[in-house]
C-alpha cells in the first residue's frame, strides 16, 4: 500500500512539472548579435599619370584583375589590434548613442511646461517620460559596464563601385578616413603604376581604419609578363586581405626531370621546395617526356603543411626509325631538332606528331599516327623558289581578286545611283536640257560597264578561292599510319 502511495505521488509531481512547464514557458535566451559582420574594400583607380597614353589602359586590367581574386576570399581575420580598435569604436558609439537619446528625452521633460497642458495631462506625461528616462538611463549604464561583443571573422565584401569596375580616385594625403566614412568601407587599396627603364613598376598600398597604412607591396615585369606578375601580386595580397597565415606547398615527382607548374607558372624541375601559398585553391600540372600530363586543383589551407607527390604514367612505347633515301638529314619532331637521319627514337603509341626532315637538296614532311613499328623512308622534295611557289601565287591571286571585288561593288553602285537620279530628273523637266540628257546617257552606259566588270570581279574571286583551297592541299604533309 505504502508502495502504491509513493508511485502515485512521482506521477502527481511529474504531471504537476508538465503542467507547469506549458503554464510558464521558460524565456527564450536571445541570441548574441555581434557588431561589424562585414569587412568592406574599395580599390581605387590605378595612377597611370607616369605612363604613355598607348600604356595608360593597364590600370583597368589591374583593378580587374584584383577583383578576380578577391572574390575567392569569403572571410578576414581581425588581428588583436584590429579587434580592439572596432570594439572601442562600437563601445564609444554605443555610449554616444545612448546618451543622446537620454539628453533628448530630458529635453522633452522640460518642454513639457511650455506645452501648456491641464494638470492632468500634464502630470500623466511626466509620469510617461520618467519612466522612458529611468529605462533610458539603465541601458547608459549597462552599456558603459559591458564592452559590446565584435566579430572575429567577419565576412569579407567588394564594394559595389570595384566590383562593377568603376574605381574610384584614390583620395589625397590626409583623406584617407574620410574617404573610407564617405565610401562606407574599411579600408581601401591604392595603386600607382610607372616606368621603370622600360618595363612596368607596380605599387600597391592598403589603408585602413584600424591600422592606416598596413601593407605595401611592388612588382616589377615586363608587356609579356604582364598575367604572371599580376597573378603574383594580387596572390599575395589575397593572403594579407584575409588575415590567414598561409599555408606551405612541397612537390616531388616522379620521374625527377618533369616540370612542375602552378597557377600555369613554371615552379621547378622534379622537386619544388617548401614554399609559402596564401589559403586557397591552386592548380598544379606536371609534364615530362613519354609520360601522361598530370594536373589536379590542391586546397592550399590556411597553417597546413601540404607534401605532394606526383607519379607520372609512362606512355606505351614504340620504336620507330626515320630515314631518306637520297642522303643524311637533319630530323625534327615538331619543331625540335632530335637528330640526323637514319635516327631511332621511341614514340608513344597511338598517339600522332609531325615530323620533318631538312637537307641541301630538300625536304620532307610528314605527321606520324602511332602505332608504327617499321622504318619510315621520306622522299625529299626538292626546295622550291619562293618566287615559283603555287601556293603563294595562289594566295596572292586570291587576295588580289578579292580586293577588286570590294573595290568593283561600291563604284558600280555609285555610277548606277547617279545615272537613275540623272535620268529620273531629266523625264521630270517641263523643258529639254541637253546637258543633264548627255550626261545620265554617259553615267548610264558607264554603269552598266562598272557592273559587268563587277561580275567579272566576283566570278574570279570565286575562281581563285577554290584555286587557293586545292594548291594548298596538294603540299599537306602526309599521314603515315599502321
Amino acid at each position: 500500500m505504502h508502495g502504491i502511495t509513493h508511485t502515485l505521488k512521482v506521477r502527481f509531481g511529474v504531471c504537476l512539472f508538465m503542467v507547469a512547464g506549458l503554464l510558464f514557458p521558460a524565456a527564450k535566451q536571445e541570441p548574441v548579435v555581434l557588431k561589424d559582420p562585414e569587412w568592406i574594400l574599395v580599390i581605387t583607380a590605378a595612377d597611370v599619370s607616369a605612363l604613355t597614353v598607348s600604356r595608360q589602359s593597364i590600370g583597368g586590367l589591374i583593378g580587374r584583375s584584383l577583383v578576380n581574386a578577391l572574390n575567392t576570399v569569403n572571410k578576414r581575420i581581425r588581428e588583436t589590434e584590429e579587434y580592439a580598435y572596432y570594439k572601442d569604436y562600437a563601445w564609444s558609439k554605443a555610449r554616444s548613442d545612448a546618451a543622446k537619446k537620454l539628453e533628448t528625452k530630458r529635453v522633452d521633460r522640460d518642454k513639457l511646461v511650455y506645452q501648456g497642458y491641464p494638470e492632468w495631462k500634464y502630470q500623466k506625461s511626466l509620469q510617461t517620460i520618467d519612466v522612458e528616462i529611468e529605462k533610458l538611463e539603465a541601458d547608459l549604464a549597462r552599456i558603459i559596464e559591458e564592452m559590446p561583443l565584435i566579430e572575429e571573422q567577419p565576412i569579407f565584401v567588394l564594394s559595389e563601385s570595384s566590383v562593377q569596375g568603376a574605381f574610384p580616385a584614390a583620395p589625397k594625403t590626409g583623406g584617407e578616413y574620410q574617404f573610407c566614412v564617405k565610401q562606407k568601407a574599411d579600408g581601401f587599396l591604392q595603386l600607382v603604376v610607372s616606368d621603370l627603364q622600360g618595363r612596368t613598376h607596380l605599387w600597391i598600398r592598403l589603408y585602413t581604419r584600424a591600422k592606416a597604412w598596413e601593407y605595401e607591396d611592388s612588382i616589377i615585369f615586363s608587356i609579356e609578363d604582364t598575367q604572371v606578375a599580376l597573378n603574383e601580386v594580387a596572390s599575395r595580397f589575397v593572403g594579407a586581405i584575409s588575415g590567414a597565415p598561409p599555408g606551405m606547398l612541397a612537390i616531388r615527382t616522379e620521374p625527377t626531370d618533369a616540370l612542375i607548374l602552378v597557377d600555369g607558372t613554371f615552379a621547378g624541375i622534379g622537386e619544388l621546395g617548401a614554399i609559402e601559398y596564401p589559403p586557397g585553391e591552386v592548380v598544379i600540372e606536371s609534364y615530362a617526356d613519354n609520360h601522361a600530363m598530370f594536373s589536379t586543383t590542391l586546397e592550399i589551407n590556411s597553417g597546413e603543411f601540404a607534401d605532394l607527390f606526383i607519379n607520372l604514367s609512362p606512355l606505351a612505347l614504340e620504336s620507330l626509325t626515320f630515314d631518306t633515301l637520297e642522303t643524311d638529314a637533319a630530323l625534327y619532331r615538331g619543331a625540335l631538332y632530335v637528330g640526323q637521319t637514319p635516327f631511332t627514337l621511341d614514340m608513344p603509341f597511338n598517339q600522332m606528331e609531325y615530323f620533318y626532315i631538312q637537307s641541301d637538296e630538300g625536304e620532307a614532311k610528314a605527321v606520324v599516327s602511332g602505332g608504327v613499328t617499321e622504318r619510315v623512308n621520306m622522299e625529299l622534295q626538292p626546295f622550291s623558289d619562293p618566287e615559283e611557289q603555287r601556293v603563294a601565287q595562289a594566295r596572292r591571286a586570291f587576295y588580289n581578286a578579292f580586293g577588286r571585288f570590294w573595290v568593283a561593288l561600291p563604284v558600280a553602285v555609285v555610277f548606277g545611283a547617279m545615272a537613275e537620279a540623272e535620268r529620273t530628273a531629266y523625264n521630270h523637266l517641263s523643258i529639254n536640257n541637253k546637258d543633264l540628257y548627255d550626261n545620265a546617257i554617259r553615267n548610264y552606259y558607264i554603269s552598266i560597264g562598272l557592273w559587268v566588270v563587277f561580275g567579272l570581279t566576283a566570278a574570279e574571286s570565286i575562281y581563285r578561292i577554290f584555286r587557293y583551297t586545292h594548291v594548298s592541299g596538294e603540299k599537306s604533309p602526309q599521314i603515315i599510319q599502321k
